[in-house]
């Protein structure tokens, strides 16, 4: 249909540009990562550490971590684009990351970062949207419930019928460690290592966390590069299943929710 075509190209313009640079971009691990002390508070260029007040682009990787015994508030975040890396530390704790208005956002079960992010509660003013690798992946290659569990059953026994088997070995968990192993087997980066994600589980505040922070800052910007570079897979495959723009479209504004409240809303918690 002409119009919706229209409709979509006039949307999707801000972004597409970069969304076709960001998946040829080659991005390695830091050689050098700065401990909690060397980084500035809020947004920084990674190599540099100059302080910016949101990171550059309009199309970004980004991948934030969080204190989960506190209520999962944020304490540190990565964004990575076409002008490289740049991090984020909380100012002080319950502190949310502000990226600015009318972005797209890269990410793995990207709902959980978009939850931390300033403008996300800025009701109709906000204009963000997003990409969720977790969901593409599953879109692309994903497993069926009864696959799923007869998978994790690690059993042929159980009986299911014959397409649940036929897609063993060609589909993927929804974790991003999973994704990764399954997209990206042919790469030079080992896959993500996910033991030192328990430090923000179970650290009972951000002082016990700045001994390790290069380590920890160190686990966020992998995932980042692990996000993009299963991006970097997955989204032409999705595209080839799903090539209209107002396909593409959609897609950036379900994975953000807004529910519009009106004063009542208030009253009937009060009550």
């Amino acid at each position: 249909v002409p119009s919706l075509d229209r409709m979509a190209l006039k949307q999707l313009s801000g972004y597409m540009e970069e969304l076709k640079e960001l998946l040829k971009l080659k991005v390695t691990p830091p050689s050098t990562i700065p401990t909690y002390d060397e980084q500035p508070a809020g947004w920084s260029k990674l190599d540099t550490l100059e302080p910016v007040d949101i990171p550059p682009g309009n199309v970004r990787v980004i991948d934030v971590e969080t204190l989960v015994r506190l209520g999962s508030v944020p304490v540190m975040a990565v964004s990575l684009g076409l002008k490289g890396l740049y991090i984020w530390k909380t100012p002080k704790l319950g502190d949310l990351v502000n990226i600015g208005n009318q972005k797209l956002t890269i990410g793995h079960n990207v709902s959980y970062d978009m939850a931390r992010f300033t403008e996300s509660y800025q009701g109709l003013n906000s204009e963000l949207h997003c990409l969720d690798t977790m969901t593409l992946s599953t879109l692309v290659s994903g497993f069926c419930s009864s696959q799923t569990w007869a998978e994790l059953k690690k059993s042929t026994s159980q009986t299911l019928p014959l397409w649940a088997y036929k897609g063993f070995g060609k589909s993927n968990y929804k974790s991003l460690a999973d994704a990764f192993k399954f997209y990206c087997h042919g790469t030079k980066m080992a896959a993500p290592d996910k033991t030192i994600r328990d430090k923000f589980v179970e650290s009972p505040d951000l002082d016990s966390l700045t001994s390790d922070w290069p380590q920890l800052l160190l686990y966020n910007i992998l995932d980042a590069i692990y996000t993009l570079k299963v991006f970097q897979k997955v989204y032409p495959m999705w595209r080839t299943k799903a090539p209209h723009d107002t396909s593409l479209y959609g897609i950036m504004c379900s994975g953000f929710y807004r529910l519009p409240l009106n004063t009542g809303f208030k009253e009937w918690v009060d009550s």
